[in-house]
């Protein structure tokens, strides 16, 4: 697919066009009437390809600061705060998280960066917008020299780029640990021999140092690595001048090689990396830097309308496919359903054979049916008072004078239940089973109470007894208070030898027949069990 790069300086800009495989250098507007109005009739041939903007002008500040550390939503309108702020005068900014300030680990280091003279960038793109180019973004050509560095050097090293562009001039670049911390661009004198390329390139690399000292972004015992980029001519003054000024932390590459580390290759390129940059661009575009949703607008038309043709695309073939797979399942139907009804057949036969040659009995399928379901019923309630009768025996050792004479246990739904199930004349058996439309058993709602409770009755007397029934209480006492103290049980007196409540009566008299008398008790314990 056909695209536009844009390489936009204070004085002009270039046009590049890029198929997929090859860049071509199209024309370069000056800044001025002629060349917008040059400008314009190239638009209206060729201005609705995807459109990428690549910016190097001297007007393009970059500046670190710290803000609290913050994450989502609140990390992107927070920049969007502090960016605005630092750049009130321009639409052209951008801002880009660093990591944690090292100094504080409380905020987060940031890279601000904008266009303070946005007037070279709006007589362009006003005519873009225009014609509705479709801009895909704006993007900074120090921030993109990060991908660049990724493919020529270590990124965990840090390095000062050094690039030359015919348009815009000498571009330094300072990045470390694969970011960008720095940027500068100086014009280069037109009348420099390339006797003097080597010196005057010495010179200002030695000013950004100096800078960069200022701004504590590089001790100045450091010795900083510099990549240089370059070509023809001007590449050998500099490895001459790297070999007699012994500058071992200076590294040339050549335009030529660097470009093949991108995959570009371009027989003419020589000293200035405006091609190089472009065809980065291009093959590796990222996010967009310094471009406004109004600005985008027509290039997420173009790939709304893009993405809906190819829906389009995709439902037409998905319906045809459709359409012949409902063919083809119709044929399989018809010959499924013959065979199907072929097994029905066949099976009632059988059926009809296998009754014939049962027994006849009384008894219906729904009351064999009710018989199994009241079983399985019963066998999942069963309840076993091991547990129950072992904790009431260890109580019952501890607690001498006591005389068991009759012990009732039983399960019930009823926790205040007082007399066995036989007594009351209440059957515990399974509860009737009833059954829905289908004849399936219904099976009982959420929140229904399906507690089962083991209940046991104890009766008894205390022996020996001499009359004395207040002996006789506390024994009854202290062995309800033993049963309770099990957290496993419920224990409550339905009898006592001595009854305090006001309601109560006091068994057995007072006089010449105590010896006659019996302390006679009745204790409830129960054991509670959670089904479902």
């Amino acid at each position: 697919m056909l695209q536009q790069i844009f390489f936009l300086t204070s004085g002009s800009l270039t046009a590049y066009q890029f198929d997929g495989r090859t860049l071509t250098r199209m024309n370069t507007f000056v800044a001025a009437d002629a060349g917008l109005a040059v400008f314009d009739d190239y638009l209206q041939k060729l201005g609705q390809a995807p459109t990428y903007i690549l910016t190097d002008m001297v007007e393009e500040d970059f500046r670190i600061d710290s803000i609290a550390h913050t994450m989502g939503g609140d990390r992107k309108a927070l920049l969007a705060r502090y960016v605005a702020r630092i750049y009130r005068g321009t639409t052209y900014r951008h801002a880009q998280l660093l990591g944690r300030d090292p100094n504080n680990k409380r905020k987060d280091e940031v890279l601000f960066s904008g266009l303070l003279n946005p007037e070279f960038a709006d007589m362009w793109i006003s005519a873009m917008q225009h014609y509705k180019v479709p801009i895909a973004g704006i993007y900074s050509l120090p921030l993109v020299s990060i991908e660049l560095v990724k493919r020529l050097w270590d990124i965990k090293k840090d390095v000062l780029l050094i690039t030359h562009h015919r348009e815009s001039g000498l571009r330094q670049s300072f990045i470390t640990g694969g970011q960008l911390r720095f940027s500068r661009l100086t014009p280069v004198p037109d009348d420099l021999t390339v006797e003097n390329y080597a010196t005057y390139l010495h010179a200002e690399i030695g000013k950004t140092k100096r800078y960069l000292s200022n701004l504590h972004l590089l001790a100045r015992d450091v010795v900083l690595e510099v990549c240089v980029l370059s070509g023809g001519q001007r590449l050998d003054a500099l490895e001459a001048m790297r070999d007699n000024e012994t500058l071992t932390h200076y590294r040339m590459i050549s335009i030529a090689d660097a470009s093949a580390k991108i995959g570009y290759h371009d027989e003419h390129t020589d000293f200035e990396a405006d091609e190089l940059f472009a065809f980065l661009l291009a093959k590796h575009h990222r996010h967009n830097h310094y471009a406004s949703d109004a600005q985008r607008f027509h290039y997420k038309m173009a790939r709304a309308r893009q993405a809906l043709s190819g829906i389009c695309v995709a439902a037409s073939v998905a319906g045809l496919l459709w359409a012949g797979t409902q063919i083809v399942d119709g044929v399989m139907y018809r010959q499924e359903l013959a065979k199907t009804t072929e097994l029905l057949a066949t099976a009632e036969e059988r059926n009809n054979a296998v009754q014939a040659r049962l027994p006849q009995t009384d008894v219906t399928p729904e009351d064999m049916r009710f018989a199994v379901d009241a079983a399985r019923q019963l066998r999942q309630k069963r309840q076993y008072p091991h547990d129950l009768l072992r904790v009431i025996g260890q109580e019952l050792q501890q607690q001498t004078g006591l005389e068991i004479q009759r012990l009732d246990w039983f399960a019930s739904n009823d926790l205040n239940a007082k007399v066995t199930p036989l007594e009351s004349g209440v059957s515990e058996a399974a509860d009737a089973v009833s059954y829905d439309e289908n004849g399936e058993p219904v099976t009982a709602m959420d929140g229904d109470d399906d507690s089962i409770y083991q209940i046991v009755i104890i009766k008894g007397r205390v022996k020996p007894f001499e009359g004395n029934y207040s002996s006789a209480h506390e024994k009854i006492v202290d062995l309800l208070n033993r049963l309770r103290s099990s957290n496993i049980v419920v224990a409550e007196a339905l009898e006592l030898p001595l009854n305090t409540a006001t309601s109560g009566r006091v068994l057995g008299s007072i006089g010449d027949e105590a010896k006659d008398q019996e302390a006679l008790f009745t204790l409830r314990v129960v054991m509670g069990e959670r089904h479902g």
